[in-house]
This record gives structure tokens, sequence and C-alpha cells, in this order.
């Protein structure tokens, strides 16, 4: 199940914009309180055991500096007291999602999220993104998760798109 605190244009878009692609991690920093705020909307997420930040591979993490997911995710454990668990890894640089189709963006990431030996068995898992528009990249997260022994994987986001193509 994925939940998002708001809905992807806007402010929302300006924000994400300014800590995705600008360094603005004061915008992550609200944003994160912000995710965290919406938990109280969503009772069917909010039984779980950690957050997981989506992954960056490593050669985007040098590009960027750091993972906005775990920005996010930083923001949220704070506020709601569960740690943060990084059970997660990218087999390989993907193309950046947000100028692909959906066939596209499935194909980009088949395979291309691993679960890191053992650290998910028997946890419910939050994982933790800054936008969802067609699940492709949340639902290969959750099917790492899943064959990795997770006992439930539920999704939080700052912003969902609505999804065009």
């Amino acid at each position: 199940m994925i939940r998002p605190a708001f809905f992807y244009g806007g402010p929302a878009a300006s924000l994400v914009h300014g800590f995705k692609y600008r360094s603005r991690l004061d915008a992550a920093r609200f944003s994160g309180r912000q995710m965290a705020r919406a938990l109280d909307r969503f009772p069917e997420i909010r039984d779980f055991d950690c957050l997981a930040p989506v992954p960056l591979h490593p050669s985007r993490m040098r590009e960027r500096g750091y993972n906005q997911a775990l920005l996010l995710a930083q923001e949220v454990s704070a506020a709601v007291g569960k740690p943060i668990e990084e059970p997660l890894a990218r087999r390989f640089p993907t193309k950046p999602q947000w100028n692909l189709g959906r066939r596209q963006r499935s194909k980009n990431l088949v395979n291309g999220i691993v679960a890191r030996d053992g650290s998910p068995k028997d946890k419910r898992i939050l994982l933790v993104d800054d936008v969802c528009t067609t699940s492709a990249t949340l639902e290969e997260c959750a099917k790492a998760l899943r064959l990795a022994g997770a006992s439930s994987v539920n999704a939080l986001v700052f912003a969902r798109q609505t999804y065009r193509g």
C-alpha cells in the first residue's frame, strides 16, 4: 500500500525539486516532517518496525551527495520514534525514471534492487521515497524485501503524481 503526504504539483513539486536537484536540505527536512504528520491520516500503514529509504546507486549518490529518501526518512524517524534501516541496495545504475514511460520504468528497474542479507527478515517495513509516479520503483523495492522475508511492506511518499503516460 502506497500513501502520499501530498499530490504532486504546485508547492509540493517545488519542494521536491528543491531538495532533489538544488540541495535544499531545509526543504527535505520540512517535507519529511509533513510526511510524519500525514501518517495520522493513514492508520493502515502506521504499524511498522522500521523505515527503509529507497536506495540510490553509489554513482547517483556521488553525483547528488545525499539520498533524498534517507533525508525524508530521518525526519519521519525523529517524529515517530521508529528506527531507520537500509535493507536495500541498487545492483546497477539505472536511467532516471522521470523521463521514462510506464513500460520503460518497469523495464529500467527489473532486478535492479536487492535486499541485503538477512536485514528485512520478519520485519514490517515502511518504505520512504520522495515521489511516486507509476510505483515501479516502490514495487521493485517491495518485491526484494518480500523475497528476503519481510512480513509486510508499505510505503509513504512525500508526493504522488497522477500518471498520464
